[in-house]
């Protein structure tokens, strides 16, 4: 499907796929929500959560703590 985009397109397409409720910006959970379906264990969650919020203190966010 993405094999003839370009990075802009595929990571818009992306965005999209995240953000669950139309909002236009992906909020923390719906970020959450994505990456636990690729994680198995328990433990790595856990760990995801950890690095997830270093990511959202790092990152130029909306006023209601969401990427846009």
């Amino acid at each position: 499907m993405f094999r003839d985009s370009n990075v802009e397109d595929k990571l818009k397409a992306f965005f999209v796929f995240c953000d669950v409720d139309g909002s236009g910006s992906i909020s923390k959970k719906e970020f959450l929500n994505l990456l636990k379906k690729t994680i198995i264990k328990n433990d790595e969650k856990q760990k995801l959560k950890r690095v997830l919020n270093r990511i959202f203190n790092s990152v130029k966010l909306n006023n209601e703590g969401e990427i846009t």
